[in-house]
């Protein structure tokens, strides 16, 4: 079978509800030249009848169920399982933006970039997310995954999804990349509409906020009290003002608490190291 250019890897779990219009609107690209993976964690509902359906109807289609331990592991499994040359992950209640999206961003797969990204429509909130990234931007906030095309021996290289990250790993893998002189490329366009009504648009990722600095300091190589560091400490501060103004009291308090935790240890660690 020949190697398709793009594979497009769908988690799945319980979301028989969503899973066929997600892969009606891969069905309808006019590009042709794709395989879609959809990764089911052991769902108790229809989800995997109803994959099973579509698969049947289309040979691009390839459906695998087992348990996992999350989005991120069924990512994973994806990325081994994989044929294609560029690598999509979108959720089962995603949909492409376009028929005509992938066909539109295909000639610019090329061997010279490793990274192709887009824009999302935040369905949740009615409006387009996204725009170009610089490394700074990338400290504070991500770049939405579906909004991004990965050259696959690219993505192989930078290793697995963190599965310690329960909802941030996609933002870890996207430092990493970064960190490693990913040859990204921003497209203006609409890649997926994205639905902001998973885990990761309601809540945050404690586990990766305590150690979003030390991951930072140690892909790009420098101490954690280094200034380049210091947008990524004021934006925890930020958010707390935000979550204040939006009455979220705990919520603020946990933001500003880590602010001032990687503050004070930025300044101590600085101390020792300016007196070494």
């Amino acid at each position: 079978m020949p190697q398709p250019l793009i594979s497009i890897i769908v988690p799945t779990f319980n979301a028989a509800a969503l899973i066929g219009e997600c892969l009606e609107s891969l069905g309808r690209q006019t590009l042709t030249d794709l395989e879609v993976l959809v990764l089911d964690g052991g769902s108790r509902d229809e989800t995997v009848s109803v994959a099973h359906h579509r698969a049947r109807g289309d040979a691009r289609v390839r459906v695998f169920s087992e348990p996992d331990r999350g989005i991120y592991d069924a990512m994973n499994k994806g990325v081994k399982r994989s044929r294609g040359r560029w690598l999509l992950f979108l959720g089962s209640d995603d949909r492409l933006g376009s028929g005509d999206v992938l066909e539109r961003i295909s000639p610019l797969l090329r061997d010279d970039v490793d990274i192709v990204y887009g824009d999302v429509f935040h369905e949740r909130r009615q409006c387009r997310v996204g725009g170009a990234f610089s490394v700074e931007r990338l400290m504070v906030e991500t770049i939405c995954h579906q909004a991004m095309i990965f050259r696959a021996d690219f993505l192989r290289r930078m290793g697995e999804f963190d599965l310690n990250f329960r909802i941030a790993a996609d933002w870890d893998m996207n430092l990493r990349c970064f960190a490693a002189g990913a040859r990204a490329r921003y497209v203006d366009l609409v890649v997926a509409h994205y639905s902001g009504q998973g885990v990761s648009s309601r809540s945050v990722d404690k586990e990766f906020d305590a150690c979003r600095l030390e991951r930072i300091a140690r892909y790009w190589d420098v101490p954690v009290w280094h200034r380049r560091l210091q947008t990524c400490r004021f934006a925890f501060r930020e958010r707390a003002l935000d979550e204040y103004a939006a009455g979220n009291w705990s919520a603020a308090m946990r933001q500003y608490s880590l602010y001032a935790w990687h503050s004070a240890r930025a300044k101590l660690l600085g101390s020792r190291g300016k007196r070494t």
